[in-house]
């Protein structure tokens, strides 16, 4: 609150004023009249008239209302009156010391002007005007009283009455007057330039602390990771994002070296000639993607881009690395360019397996008329058995990828999903792939429903349940997995069932990780792989999204993700 006298800073600012004042008028009381005593005591001619008593009395009655002043100002309410009243008293004080020291004859008169200055940078051109006109009136009542011989002022070096001209008296009236008033008018305007300043300076700081925070709220949530390092490549900053993304904080990597947070990148930077082996200078490179693995393990995709980091006189001080984590968008783009792969092959291959289908009819059609009439060798009979086997395996394979191609749409009953996945285990259980080596463990979190199809859901766990059993030739523990997930913070999100079907198996090498929802991609020396394949394409239908992590000799887990009611 600028000028206001209720105003915190205003008033912290007057407080502090005071303070020097009445600290200065103590140094002043004791340098001016201190030095006057010790003239006097030295027998000087100068102030011999003057008593030193009344020297020794001034000096004293300063101290003391000092103290009181001290004492006061924590108690005064009103510091702007208490300020008038305490530079008011020195322009009394100063008339006193004038008549004290011989009135017209006293070369007291210039102390007049330390009030006069004070009053001018506490309480600014009105203060300083105020005080130079009291300053006045008392010096000219004072003067004129002595000038009628009303009144004799004390330490006169005469003992009578001494005649002064008229325009001796009036020159040193006037002459002084002017000297106050010029002096409240000067330090007056020097007093408030040095407060428009110091407002404007305010203002500025005022202004760089709000851009300190603006710059630290946007650096802060902005939703890329943001690092900076210096000229040696040891980080200074990290932002929120980065902390998310990384998964480690502020604390932990500061002033470490950025090789230390991302494996690798110092050496990719140096062999590529990005920077130097002494310093981290001049580098420039285009946005490229490194695999970066979080601090729980989670292995990630970011894509970084780098900046030159100045300072305010736009020397290079080190680099600003800005990284995003691009791990679903290429998930995304991988499941585009498969979805387009698919539905190109989907088209093509359903006609093509129609046609197939056809023949095949007609050859299982003629093989069992044949296998009827021919009464030939036992040979004979059991050709045409591979034969109608083998077309029956060729029809189950092209169902199998009919189905793959044009999968039946998702139905609306509501079924009971817990239900459809204990009856494919009880199936599993007498299956020959279940052995006694292999450990099932069912964990059912929440009774759950969802609209669909009740065949299409026991096809999906069935392939990978399968699957799981047969990636585990020695035995191990296949875990199956339900869950419920809800997102209370965002409204678009619909709550989904999460399951999970893993087994500690042999696991997938991260060559083929992106392969095996690709048609007809197996590992196996009799597998189709449509397996997989018609899993990925019924999630996707139901629209949810099925993920897979693994580790070779570790084990493999398959989630599924689908929206619930």
């Amino acid at each position: 609150m600028k000028g206001q006298e209720g105003g915190g800073e205003f008033r912290d600012s007057l407080y502090s004023k005071i303070q020097w004042l009445m600290f200065f008028r103590a140094v002043v009381a004791t340098l001016l009249l201190g030095a006057t005593a010790i003239v006097q005591i030295k027998e000087s001619q100068t102030f011999h008239h003057i008593s030193p008593f009344a020297l020794y009395f001034f000096i004293g009655f300063t101290y003391a209302l000092t103290l009181i002043y001290a004492f006061l100002l924590r108690r005064i309410q009103r510091l702007k009156v208490f300020a008038y009243g305490q530079i008011l008293a020195d322009v009394f004080f100063v008339t006193l010391l004038i008549y004290f020291t011989g009135g017209i004859e006293s070369v007291f008169s210039w102390v007049y002007l330390l009030p006069i200055f004070g009053a001018s940078a506490i309480l600014y051109r009105r203060g300083g005007l105020l005080v130079a006109s009291a300053s006045s009136i008392l010096y000219g009542t004072l003067l004129d009283l002595e000038f009628y011989q009303v009144i004799l002022p004390l330490g006169s070096r005469f003992a009578l009455p001494v005649g002064y001209k008229s325009s001796y008296v009036f020159y040193l009236m006037a002459v002084n007057i002017i000297a106050f008033y010029l002096v409240a008018i000067l330090s007056a305007y020097l007093s408030e330039q040095v407060r428009r300043k110091d407002e404007e300076l305010r203002e500025r700081l005022i202004d760089y602390s709000e851009l300190e925070r603006l710059y630290k709220h946007i650096v802060q949530n902005v939703t890329s990771g943001l690092i900076t390092v210096d000229r040696t490549g040891r980080v200074t900053s990290f932002n929120r994002m980065a902390e998310e993304i990384t998964g480690h904080t502020l604390e932990e990597v500061y002033q470490k070296e950025i090789g230390n947070l991302f494996p690798g990148f110092l050496n990719l930077s140096r062999s590529n000639g990005w920077v130097s082996e002494k310093e981290w200078k001049n580098f420039y490179f285009p946005r490229w993607e490194t695999n970066f693995q979080r601090k729980d393990g989670t292995r990630l995709t970011l894509g970084f881009s780098a900046s030159p980091l100045k300072d305010s006189e736009d020397h290079e001080i080190g680099v600003i690395f800005i990284f995003q984590d691009l791990t679903k968008l290429r998930e995304m783009e991988e499941d585009l360019k498969r979805a387009d792969r698919l539905a190109a092959i989907g088209t093509l291959a359903a006609g093509m397996a129609h046609e197939i289908r056809n023949p095949l009819a007609s050859i299982s059609g003629s093989i069992e008329i044949l296998k009827e009439e021919i009464d030939g060798a036992v040979q004979h009979q059991q050709l045409m058995d591979i034969i109608l086997r083998e077309v029956g395996r060729l029809n189950s394979l092209i169902a199998d990828f009919l189905l793959f191609a044009r999968p039946t749409p998702p139905g609306k009953e509501l079924i009971h999903l817990n239900g459809i996945v204990e009856e494919v285990l009880k199936v599993f259980v007498h299956s020959p792939e279940y052995g006694p080596e292999i450990r099932l463990v069912p964990h059912f979190q929440d009774e759950i429903y969802l609209p669909g199809d009740a065949q299409q859901i026991k096809q999906v766990f069935w392939n990978l349940i399968i699957n799981a059993a047969q990636a585990m030739p020695t035995g191990g523990e296949l875990r199956v997995e339900l869950r419920r997930r809800s997102f209370p913070s965002d409204l678009e999100e619909p709550p989904q069932v999460e399951i999970a079907i893993s087994d500690t198996g042999t696991g997938i090498g991260a060559e083929e990780l992106d392969k095996i929802f690709n048609p007809f991609f197996t590992t196996k020396e009799k597998g189709t792989g449509l397996g997989l394949s018609i899993v990925h394409k019924i999630v996707e239908g139901y629209g949810g999204k099925i993920t897979v992590r693994s580790q070779p000799n570790k084990g493999t887990t398959f989630t599924i993700y689908l929206p619930v009611q």
